[in-house]
């Protein structure tokens, strides 16, 4: 029984030792992981704030594209606005010019048609009529903004 015990015994100290050695080398890896793991954390964290800082640079920029496209759309909608009245206006212009130029024309004509019966006299008799000339410059010169409008009716 003695020889059993101390066989026990010797058995036990060698599954202790064995158990101490695991423990320790456990312990070990334990350890190496945990300052691994350490090292890994503090690289990802620093990620993390180089990230967030990234993430706050490119909100400062998204935000100051968002204004300036906002202040673009205002200023092409204004810029459209003028636009579309100076055509507007420009085609009122255009239209008073062209009824001016045309009523001229036609009053040319009729001129031109009335002297023809009377020969030179009838061209004369035009020029003699300073009333009537003073009428055909002064509708000439509202029509084209020349002073001197009839030089607008040649063709």
């Amino acid at each position: 029984m003695h020889a059993n015990a101390r066989k026990n015994r010797i058995e036990a100290e060698e599954r202790l030792k064995e158990y101490d050695l695991f423990c320790d080398t456990r312990a070990g890896d334990l350890g190496s992981s945990i300052r691994s793991s350490s090292v890994a954390k503090q690289e990802l964290e620093a990620r993390i704030s180089k990230a967030e800082g990234t993430i706050q640079s490119l909100s400062r920029r998204l935000q100051e594209a968002i204004s300036g496209i906002e202040s673009d759309e205002a200023n092409l909608e204004s810029v459209t606005s003028l636009r579309n009245k100076e055509k507007a206006q420009f085609e009122s212009a255009q239209k008073d010019l062209t009824d001016s130029a045309e009523s001229m024309q036609q009053a040319v004509r009729m001129l031109e048609k009335a002297s023809k019966g009377r020969g030179k006299s009838g061209l004369l008799q035009f020029q003699e009529a300073p009333d009537a000339q003073a009428t055909i410059n002064a509708l000439a010169s509202g029509a084209t903004g020349d002073p001197n409008g009839l030089r607008f009716l040649r063709m």
